[in-house]
């Protein structure tokens, strides 16, 4: 296991039953390994070093599964959040994958409305509940946009983007680099 144990290569799930409106979701790793240490470094040690070698690997599974020609967008970050941290992870990892697809990316046309706790230090229940009503769309969008985020833990961060997104009738596919417990997504 070199970087993470991989979820069968590249899981997804056509529509995803936790984000409720994604077409797609595709997670590389589970959440351990160098794969977690990875993200770790990127949010919490300024590690920018880690996002070529993640992003390459988001461009790779894109291609292999025919997702490489949508608009890129990160799952943006609170303006507060991201003075304090100076960067937002998702926000380069898209912009890495979108100058390594050769495709536009748009950083600010979902935007968090609310500042509210992180979710790492949230239970379950309050991690569901927390996401509610904390995105909006600055802008017009193609019919057909990737969504970016690092972790994906219990969802509720992805289904409100996608949400937010569906409801001007643009489909979705989300990716992450990880995801904390695969065993409550369905295998296809």
């Amino acid at each position: 296991m070199l970087i993470g144990r991989q979820i069968r290569a590249i899981t997804y799930h056509d529509p995803c039953p936790i984000t409720q409106a994604a077409s797609r979701h595709h997670s590389l790793f589970q959440h351990e390994g160098l794969a977690r240490q990875m993200l770790i470094s990127l949010k919490y040690n300024h590690a920018l070093w880690t996002v070529p070698i993640l992003g390459d690997m988001l461009v790779e599974a894109m291609r292999v599964t025919g997702d490489d020609q949508a608009l890129v967008m990160p799952i943006p970050m609170h303006w507060r959040r991201r003075a304090q941290q100076g960067y937002n992870p998702p926000g380069l990892l898209a912009r890495w994958v979108a100058r390594s697809l050769r495709v536009p990316m748009r950083a600010r046309t979902l935007v968090r409305l609310q500042h509210k706790p992180p979710q790492q230090s949230l239970s379950r229940e309050e991690r569901l509940s927390n996401m509610v009503g904390c995105f909006a769309l600055r802008g017009r969008l193609p019919r057909k946009v990737t969504v970016i985020d690092d972790v994906y833990t219990t969802g509720a961060t992805l289904r409100e983007a996608v949400a937010t997104l569906n409801r001007d009738n643009i489909e979705v596919s989300a990716w992450v680099i990880t995801q904390t417990d695969v065993s409550t997504v369905p295998s296809t």
